[in-house]
């Protein structure tokens, strides 16, 4: 069972959403946490 690849792909997914959030911050959700 290849756990290093599951890990390493688990970190790769959450390292482009957090480059997505940074660069394209139009997400309602974070736009209503802006607001507040």
């Amino acid at each position: 069972f290849p756990v290093y690849f599951v890990i390493s792909l688990g970190c790769y997914g959450l390292l482009m959403v957090g480059v997505g959030l940074m660069v394209f911050p139009t997400c309602p959700h974070e736009a209503v946490l802006l607001q507040k």
